[in-house]
């Protein structure tokens, strides 16, 4: 498994819907995190995804909210409209955390 706890800022308001069943809320949005590479210190994208009572929690994060976010870290294939395929990381958060 791919389990971790990853923090960063939150970058926009999450967006929510429901499941087509209308049953479970997702909320999805994306944080801003620093990692290094070598001697170098890099930022990264990552999307997180939230369901159910987490997805209600994110929906009252904020821009630039500091988040830490224990998950599921996954990698997902898109085809994009150029013909090619894109490989992007995605989390499933089993809990958020933020900075009171």
């Amino acid at each position: 498994m791919n389990n971790g706890i990853f923090g960063g800022t939150v970058l926009e308001k999450p967006e929510s819907r429901y499941t087509s069943d209308g049953e479970r809320k997702i909320a999805s949005f994306y944080i801003e995190f620093t990692f290094r590479s070598g001697d170098n210190q890099k930022t990264g994208r990552l999307k997180v995804t939230a369901w159910g009572l987490n997805a209600e929690q994110a929906e009252k994060l904020e821009p630039e909210d500091s988040v830490l976010i224990e998950g599921r870290l996954s990698m997902n294939t898109i085809e994009r409209p150029e013909g090619f395929k894109e490989k992007r990381a995605e989390l499933t958060a089993n809990r958020i955390f933020t900075a009171s």
